[in-house]
């Protein structure tokens, strides 16, 4: 009967274990998944933000942006040849790159601050409580890309839009979780009118250049 009885608490035992282990591991998965969720969003809202800031980086150094496209005209005005500042790309498309790494890495390194609440892993609750700063494992990477495009704007004129198109991906990392946030934004850096037709094999937006930024 002792022995009947003893065996009988054991598996009690066990099971309380189970349950509590099975506790203990929801509550660790929902807390850190909602961590990492309000980190991921912070700091996606600052994506937009850091285009902006690289573009303006850019325009403090007096980049003549027209002078990426260099135009021949024929006899009669018409546009026959268009060729690329290649070395300006590349050197444009670098700096917004490393330009909005810099700016979303020392967010993400400053971290941000969260109601204690969220550590209990139910969404009641994640808004009450003191706030406390918090600090994520992340990967970030951003890619930058130069893109042109020429389109018909009347009689004889025809349109150029150089835009950045700027795109970000923030990785956030806890054990065995894992969040990506991903956003992409599009800066014109030019908008103007040429006087002259181009032909229609350039009528098409065009990837000049393009550089990234990781780690």
């Amino acid at each position: 009967m002792k022995k009947i009885k003893k065996v009988y608490f054991k598996r009690k035992i066990a099971l309380f274990l189970i349950v509590l282990n099975l506790i203990v591991g929801y509550l660790y998965y929902s807390s850190t998944k909602l961590i990492l969720t309000f980190g991921g969003e912070t700091f996606k809202s600052e994506v937009s933000n850091c285009s902006y800031y690289a573009v303006e980086k850019c325009l403090e150094m007096n980049f003549d942006f027209n002078e990426i496209t260099n135009l021949k005209t024929n006899e009669t005005g018409d546009i026959i040849f268009v060729s690329t500042d290649t070395l300006l790309v590349n050197f444009v498309a670098k700096k917004l790159a490393l330009d909005c790494y810099d700016f979303i890495n020392s967010t993400i390194t400053n971290g941000f601050e969260i109601p204690v609440g969220a550590f209990t892993g139910l969404k009641f609750l994640a808004g009450f409580g003191k706030k406390v700063d918090v600090k994520l494992a992340t990967s970030l990477s951003v890619d930058c890309k130069i893109i042109r495009n020429f389109e018909q704007a009347g009689i004889n004129q025809t349109r150029q839009v150089l835009s950045s198109l700027i795109c970000t991906e923030i990785v956030v990392m806890a054990p065995f979780v894992k969040e990506r946030y991903y956003d992409e934004i599009e800066v014109v850096l030019c908008d103007n009118i040429i006087v002259g037709k181009i032909p229609d094999t350039y009528l098409n937006a065009t990837l000049l250049g393009e550089c990234s930024a990781s780690a």
